[in-house]
């Protein structure tokens, strides 16, 4: 009776551990308590479990796969890895465009927010579909470069989606991409620089990187920071100088751009001087390592 006891003991223990382990992961979709993470898997985060007397595979795929999966300790992977890929589809716009006073963001990617004086016209798929544009873009049906290219631009405004980020540093340049003393392979068609600074950072969408690192991967590149001055120099946030030799001098209330001849950049304080003593258009600099 006792040894009865024992046994009815372990398996509540054992059924109470599975309880608690399979509710942590089903219910509140963490880890469970008493089983040892096995694997990870290299397809979004996959992992496997091992508990007592079972296992656990608890899916986290890329194309979206969050099930969770429990068997004994010869439980395959079976994880939905497929992703699907859409291909962007023609489309043409549909309806009349109705004009309102106020403009309103109707989409964002990393570079720029899209707003719009008007209201989005539908799109008409060449199966004869029609959809929402705001929809076609979330879903990536369409592109925002198609969207621009099928509409009047002129009710659209792309405004920048991006702020640069840096601290105060030793007067001296440091190069970020190129440099004319470089041994890199530089694969850009450019120069840039920075003057004054340090540790510039790009702040998109509540993600940081440094400056180089987002240029060298494409979150963003020189000429969404060219565009971005640009945009403050209409709507009243900055200034932009053109002189005589093709130079020109950007600033706004955080920091200025000086571009030479579409050749070399370089970023400064907003109240940077370009000035003959430092000549940087001209000059082949000893830069700093």
């Amino acid at each position: 009776m006792k040894k009865k006891k024992i046994i009815l003991i372990i398996i509540a223990v054992l059924l109470g551990v599975f309880i608690i382990d399979f509710s942590l992961m089903l219910i509140f979709k963490t880890r469970p308590l008493f089983a040892v993470s096995f694997n990870t898997y290299k397809d979004g985060g996959s992992k496997e479990y091992y508990g007592i007397g079972y296992k656990a595979l608890k899916c986290n795929t890329l194309s979206g796969d969050k099930s969770l999966k429990i068997g004994t300790y010869r439980l395959k992977y079976s994880c939905n890895n497929r992703l699907t890929i859409t291909k962007p589809k023609d489309f043409d716009i549909v309806g009349d465009t109705i004009c309102i006073g106020t403009p309103a963001e109707f989409y964002k990617d990393n570079k720029y927010k899209y707003l719009s004086y008007c209201a989005l016209p539908e799109i008409k798929f060449i199966d004869g579909t029609k959809m929402n544009i705001k929809d076609a873009l979330n879903q990536k049906l369409v592109t925002i470069d198609q969207f621009l290219e099928k509409t009047k631009q002129s009710y659209i405004i792309k405004e920048p989606n991006f702020e640069l980020e840096f601290s105060d540093g030793k007067c001296r340049l440091d190069r970020i991409i190129g440099g004319y003393n470089s041994i890199e392979n530089n694969p850009f068609s450019y120069d840039l620089y920075s003057f004054c600074l340090s540790d510039i950072k790009v702040n998109t969408n509540n993600h940081k990187y440094s400056l180089r690192e987002a240029i060298i991967s494409n979150i963003i590149d020189l000429e969404d920071i060219v565009y971005s001055m640009e945009y403050a120099s209409i709507y009243g946030q900055g200034t932009k100088e053109i002189f005589n030799d093709g130079v020109i001098v950007y600033r706004n209330l955080k920091y200025s751009l000086l571009n030479c001849n579409n050749h070399s950049y370089y970023i400064g304080k907003a109240d940077m001087s370009f000035d003959e003593n430092v000549n940087f258009c001209n000059a082949l600099i000893d830069f700093a390592d």
